[in-house]
């Protein structure tokens, strides 16, 4: 996948000759109606910078499918690159950081990356791999609080997949690519197998690789809570067994590991599905559609349910962009300023 995306990157600018600014688009998102030209306005008024935005996510691993938003605000913040690497430290993990498929990036930022570190992609994951990078060579970055993609067919997502602890045909073909290869390798402890871990793996390589003394040290604590959270997402039993194995073993204290049981992902699954097999509430989908037009909009936390992906693409394009506006996380307005409100 890494030497993918860096053989598409220097495609893309050998091919179009005078770009100034780069993005990638994965086959699994798409802008939101009107969000491709309110970024590109944004990135107009702001060239020198790197401007990263969140997503919607359309759950679509069973049925019926699940239409998640996340809570936004509409506003474009300037967050400092050290204030992110801070909260990366502490297992703080926020969609602001720039992936490459979630920003668009200047190509002289893009250079500066190669510069500094030989390639522009490279490890296993090669968007946090990326924006680690970026955070080394930039002083800030312009978060534009808002969804400006929708992510669909997480069923085909590797990210989903590890999350799960369940492997897919996707998944396995991600790991035949990567033989020979030290899973987690420069993460505290490489052995736990779930998404934050592969994460920080990209987090501590980035903070080796740049000596800079901007990436401040892994705060252990934070980092075997997240781990420890994860394991509440696992499908997999004998996977979370292991993981909360680990942790204890490593240190993860006795009153917190007995709030992490190994059933609780298998009850946490059951509630889920016992969910999804809830009649869709169409009526109140419709009823949020009309109330829209009269900027009369649903809160963040609400989630609807439909009975296929391209219905849930069809309501949030059609609605989406009329969305509720949600507190955005604190941890991430302590180190950030309002730049403007597009």
């Amino acid at each position: 996948m890494t030497a993918h995306w860096e053989w598409a990157l220097d495609h893309a600018i050998a091919a179009t000759p005078g770009a100034t600014h780069l993005t990638f688009l994965t086959d699994r998102m798409l802008f939101r109606r009107g969000m491709l030209q309110a970024v590109v306005e944004t990135v107009a008024r702001h060239p020198e910078q790197v401007v990263t935005y969140n997503h919607d996510r359309v759950d679509d691993t069973s049925r019926p499918v699940v239409l998640y938003r996340c809570a936004s605000t509409g506003k474009l913040y300037e967050v400092r690159a050290e204030h992110l690497l801070e909260l990366y430290s502490k297992v703080v993990l926020t969609s602001a950081v720039p992936r490459m498929l979630n920003s668009v990036v200047p190509i002289l930022v893009v250079e500066a990356v190669r510069q500094r570190f030989g390639t522009v992609f490279d490890s296993s994951a090669p968007d946090f791999c990326f924006a680690f990078r970026c955070l080394e060579v930039v002083d800030q970055i312009l978060f534009l609080d808002q969804a400006a993609l929708i992510h669909r067919a997480l069923d085909r997502s590797n990210g989903q997949s590890y999350s799960r602890g369940v492997h897919s045909e996707d998944s396995l073909d991600f790991a035949r690519g990567l033989v020979g290869v030290q899973w987690n390798s420069a993460a505290p402890i490489p052995e736990f197998e779930t998404l934050t871990n592969a994460i920080m793996h990209e987090y501590c390589r980035a903070k080796d690789e740049a000596r800079s003394g901007k990436f401040p040290e892994v705060d252990r604590s934070g980092y075997l809570a997240a781990i420890a959270d994860d394991v509440k997402r696992m499908d997999n039993p004998d996977l979370a067994a292991r993981t909360v194995a680990q942790l204890k073993a490593h240190g993860w204290g006795a009153e917190a590991a007995a709030s992490t049981r190994i059933c609780t992902p298998l009850l946490m699954r059951v509630a889920e599905r016992a969910k999804r097999s809830a009649p869709v509430a169409t009526a109140s989908r419709w009823a949020w559609r009309g109330l829209s037009h009269l900027d009369i909009c649903p809160p963040a936390s609400v989630a609807f349910r439909f009975p296929s992906t391209e219905a849930a693409l069809e309501y949030e394009q059609s609605v989406g962009a009329r969305w509720a506006a949600a507190p955005s996380p604190k941890e991430l307005l302590e180190g950030a300023r309002v730049v403007d409100t597009p």
